[in-house]
């Protein structure tokens, strides 16, 4: 009977009447594998425990198969251990590298008959899927969600304290005029403060019922049919369904990427809203004073482009580094992202300074 990887536990709970279950998957190719400081390539398959039971036919030589249900074993071949190991094998140690947790040390605690002359191919060692992929694995998953979750939360804080500078200006004008009205200044900071307090609750609310309504469409989205995948497709599920969160979050963090460079030509321009005036009455033009802002706006987002290139290329070049099979030249992903950020960044400020060079000099200093 074929079944899916995580048809297991339903199997068992809805047949009662099986004796035995049990799951089998093979990797098609060599795995590296490290004794001691020895690497040696290597065949490697998941079976559960019940691997035994349901196939009698291939007898454990020795060792035991509680200690393979545990966290941190393996079982190796009759021939793996003959070859590689001095004496009994039990008890010894080898590593592999795992699919996101890097390397990892396993404890031999058992040796198997070859599978020579039978219908299962040969491997030269066995590992209980439940600990070698699915409590590592998704604990990794987990982490590296974690760390871009928080990348996007800390974005979100900086954006939202540079809409409050973008918005300073106007905020302190109104206080100033309360306080010419004779409102205690007490009061004043207490009703900003409130006003802070009472936005972040409603934006959180907001935000708790969208994710709410939203995650139909997100269970819809990371569903991958399962049921009818063969040979070790379901190996790579979780990757796909990890890159798939981490291309939603990359759209999320664009988004507010975005608003932030609105946010920030917004104060700038704000900021030089006088200055332009100013130079206008004395004879500026409204090219002139576009030129003048967008250039100095720019010099700051190509310094930040040099910084943060590098540190991109930097933790890409970690992350990647944990895969045997990885991309190279992937360079131009770097050039287009700063492309782009800094074509995002030329239109948010020309568009916010030619507002405000062809504001009437005389309407802005009155103002003032």
């Amino acid at each position: 009977m074929a079944l899916s990887w995580w048809d297991k536990a339903e199997f068992d709970a809805k047949i009662p009447e099986a004796e035995a279950v049990c799951r089998i998957s093979n990797r098609e190719e060599d795995q590296v594998i490290t004794i001691g400081t020895t690497k040696i390539q290597g065949t490697m398959t998941q079976v559960d425990p019940e691997f035994f039971e349901v196939f009698p036919i291939y007898p454990l030589l020795e060792g035991s198969l509680e200690e393979y249900g545990l966290k941190g074993h393996c079982l190796v071949s009759e021939s793996f251990a003959r070859k590689h190991f001095t004496g009994s094998p039990i008890g010894k140690q080898l590593s592999m590298e795992n699919y996101f947790a890097g390397e990892e040390t396993f404890t031999v605690c058992g040796v198997y008959k070859d599978f020579v002359g039978t219908m299962m191919p040969s491997s030269d060692i066995l590992f209980n899927p439940q600990q070698w992929f699915f409590h590592r694995g998704n604990k990794s998953v987990l982490q590296m969600l974690l760390v871009v979750v928080l990348l996007l939360l800390i974005s979100a804080i900086f954006n939202y304290i540079n809409l409050n500078l973008a918005l300073s200006g106007k905020r302190a004008k109104e206080m100033a005029t309360r306080r010419l009205l004779g409102a205690p200044q007490g009061a004043i900071v207490c009703k900003y403060i409130g006003e802070s307090i009472l936005f972040t609750a409603v934006c959180f609310a907001l935000a708790l019922l969208l994710a709410w309504a939203l995650l139909p469409m997100m269970n819809e989205l990371l569903l991958l049919n399962v049921t009818t995948d063969t040979g070790n497709t379901w190996m790579y599920i979780p990757v796909k369904m990890a890159l798939r969160l981490v291309e939603l979050f990359m759209i999320l963090s664009v988004l507010i990427a975005l608003l932030g460079l609105l946010a920030m030509s917004a104060y700038y321009s704000g900021e030089n809203t006088k200055g332009i005036a100013v130079r206008k009455v004395f004879g500026s033009d409204v090219s002139r004073e576009t030129w003048r802002t967008v250039k100095d706006y720019m010099v700051l987002v190509g310094i930040a482009v040099v910084i943060g290139i590098p540190v991109a290329v930097w933790m890409a070049g970690r992350y990647l580094s944990r895969y045997a099979y990885r991309i190279d030249g992937y360079w131009w992903i770097f050039v287009l992202a700063a492309v782009i950020a800094v074509a995002i960044a030329f239109g948010s400020v020309l568009w916010q300074t030619l507002k405000a060079a062809k504001t009437n000099p005389a309407i802005e200093l009155k103002k003032e």
